[in-house]
């Protein structure tokens, strides 16, 4: 890895003092989406997409929070064809518009560079072992298997001669043929095809795979075709191999000389000598700082990064979103574990006076998702429907607002900026995955087994949710990053607080039901026990909100999330103390603070609370807003890529 870092910043221009290096993306769902952000970690590089790169002034640029960081080189994991949709593929989203004229420019070093694939030409394969000895005066120590070009005569006639066993390639690239699959007619309508344009069409003797023992078909140990892919790092004094590599196995019978694998695994590559990572010269060595200890005298060298304090804003928003969908799933857990426990409670025994609860319970999970939970009906109908609403809710992912939806999200925002996740936190949300994802589509027959999976599967997403936090709040360097994150994770706990308290604590019921609708509420905003402590048998609405809207020491309590918010935003680079973020999170505090608790307590003739109703409804929409406008400020995406000719579906409207 350290020779592969070092040989990058060494392909710097020379005219960069301290090469930034990046690794380009083509996003999440390419195949070797895992390998790429696992490379970008180990080599300590910045993972980026299309969209974190901008050409500007004849130069590349790297966004960071409203500011531009000069990329000199670029270790390209996109194909070359989609690198630049101005000058090649028009259709591409996957490249960065002008690549190109800065790579002419020299500005910046792309890695391999566009056109290199070249070399995996068929054409040119033929006549490699030719080439090498004219130019290298070496020969090939890996001979290659027969090939025959159709713009030689001889070989032409051979090639044709032998078409039913050969593998025949178009030399300006696509999918190999493989003779021995085609029918009479059409290997007579290839050999006309070759004919017509002999030049374009090399064949190639079908190549004999190496053997070796598998157990991953059924039935035990078999014998199978494998391959090897190998790679090699160009340095001063020539190529140094690595010692990592892909083995594979290739598909029984003819689909093997297409390359078709069907399992693939990391070798060890075993070399005489161990690869020695060239030094870097003085003019493309990064800079150096000297960090002395607490008794002033100096200590060693610190190399520092030029990459170190950037994320762009793809990045953060990927992380902001993290944070909220994690805060989502825990309190979605949280609630979810209450209603059902209060729904097998109170099942039986529905004239006691605290099953009142269950309803509204239901209700609140259904204003909180935006979904009908069948809550609105007579008692017999929301018990018959409870059991159902509770397992869509936890395990169908394609409903709004569910524990399966909110895990889902996370998983999909992690897998975006996977090279800045640690293994602890892919532990948690693999199994976490095992947990939600991968579970029964449908709920069993047996209501008994229903209620296990639900009660297991709440318990684990609250305890990853958990281990989660921790691993985020004692691992994670607090960066940017990591700040944006907890913003994230502070407004979504915002709106569901006042959500969850709208729901439930804003109509007047009988004090027996007011009672068991106050605990399950205190039992979702993991509050339950600081209030028992303070207010030892006895529950209020005054006092529910002195403590979990105003109590600026309660993690849990609205103020709380407000003075994190106000001290996170003034921390992001270009903060001003005064900016539109800002400014509303300080007038929701101060909103929030002219209120007395006792005045919440107020009930209309109409049994609702209206002053409580009202300070809820607006904070929510503020807190909504507040994100809206942290994300156009901080977040903001340039727009799609749209050609300047040519046909683009985007531009219909539905």
């Amino acid at each position: 890895a350290q020779a592969l870092r070092l040989a990058l910043i060494d392909a710097a221009p020379e005219s960069a003092e301290e090469p930034t290096v990046v690794v380009l993306s083509p996003g999440i769902y390419s195949e070797t989406a895992f390998d790429q952000a696992y490379l970008a970690s180990v080599l300590g590089l910045p993972l980026v997409e299309s969209a974190d790169l901008v050409v500007r002034a004849g130069k590349l640029w790297m966004r960071s929070m409203g500011t531009l960081k000069r990329v000199d080189v670029v270790l390209r994991r996109v194909d070359a064809g989609y690198a630049d949709p101005l000058e090649l593929r028009a259709d591409s989203r996957l490249g960065v518009v002008g690549l190109v004229e800065v790579l002419r420019r020299g500005a910046v070093t792309v890695v391999n560079t566009l056109g290199s694939g070249v070399m995996e030409s068929p054409g040119l394969l033929r006549f490699l072992p030719e080439l090498a000895e004219m130019l290298l005066d070496e020969t090939p120590l890996l001979a290659t298997a027969p090939m025959y070009w159709g713009g030689i005569d001889v070989e032409r006639s051979h090639l044709l001669a032998k078409l039913s066993s050969l593998l025949i390639k178009p030399v300006t690239g696509g999918d190999p043929i493989v003779g021995p699959e085609l029918s009479a007619g059409q290997l007579e309508a290839l050999a006309a095809r070759i004919e017509a344009i002999p030049w374009q069409w090399v064949g190639q003797e079908l190549p004999q795979f190496s053997s070796a023992p598998t157990d991953f078909f059924p039935g035990g140990l078999s014998s199978s075709g494998v391959g090897m892919r190998l790679f090699t790092v160009a340095q001063h004094a020539g190529y140094a191999p690595m010692v990592g590599g892909l083995g594979y196995l290739v598909a029984p019978g003819t689909a093997a000389h297409r390359l078709n694998t069907i399992a693939a695994k990391d070798i060890w590559v075993r070399t005489p000598t161990r690869v020695i990572a060239e030094k870097i010269t003085a003019t493309t060595q990064p800079e150096l700082s000297r960090a002395d200890d607490a008794s002033g005298s100096p200590a060693t060298l610190i190399r520092s990064s030029p990459t170190r304090d950037i994320s762009s804003p793809r990045v953060l928003a990927d992380l902001y979103w993290i944070g909220r969908y994690a805060e989502r799933a825990e309190n979605m857990a949280r609630l979810l574990t209450v209603t059902r426990e209060r729904y097998h409670e109170y099942r039986y025994r529905r004239t006691m006076p605290g099953s009142e609860c269950v309803p509204v319970l239901l209700t609140a999970l259904g204003t909180i998702t935006g979904t009908d939970t069948g809550a609105g009906s007579d008692y017999v109908e929301m018990v018959a429907t409870a059991p159902t609403t509770l397992w869509s809710l936890t395990a169908d992912r394609y409903r709004s607002g569910s524990l399966a939806q909110s895990v889902e999200r996370l998983s999909l925002a992690a897998r975006s900026v996977r090279d800045q996740m640690s293994n602890d936190t892919w532990m948690v949300l693999s199994a976490l995955e095992r947990a939600l994802l991968h579970g029964p589509d449908t709920p069993p027959e047996s209501q008994a087994e229903g209620d296990a999976f639900l009660s297991s599967t709440n318990t684990l997403t609250l305890a990853g949710m958990l281990a989660l936090s921790g691993v985020v709040a004692e691992s994670m360097v607090q960066d940017v990053g990591w700040t944006m994150m907890d913003i994230g994770k502070r407004i979504e706990r915002g709106l569901a607080l006042t959500a969850l308290l709208r729901a439930t604590l804003t109509t007047a019921r009988l004090p027996d039901a007011e009672q068991s609708i106050t605990e399950s509420t205190l039992i979702a905003c993991e509050s339950a026990v600081i209030y028992r402590r303070r207010n030892p048998g006895m529950f209020s609405v005054a006092g529910v909100a002195e403590l979990v809207l105003f109590d600026a020491q309660n993690p849990r309590s609205l103020l709380y999330q407000l003075d994190r918010l106000r001290t996170h935003l003034n921390s992001l680079p270009g903060a001003s103390g005064s900016s539109r973020p800002e400014r509303m999170v300080d007038e929701i505090a101060t909103r929030l603070r002219r209120i007395e608790p006792a005045e919440l307590e107020v009930v209309t003739a109409t049994g609702a609370r209206d002053e409580f109703d009202g300070l809820l409804a607006g904070i929510h929409h503020d807190l909504r807003e507040l994100s809206g406008v942290i994300t156009a400020t901080h977040l903001s995406l340039p727009g799609g890529m749209q050609p300047l000719w040519g046909h683009d579906p985007r531009r219909g409207m539905s």
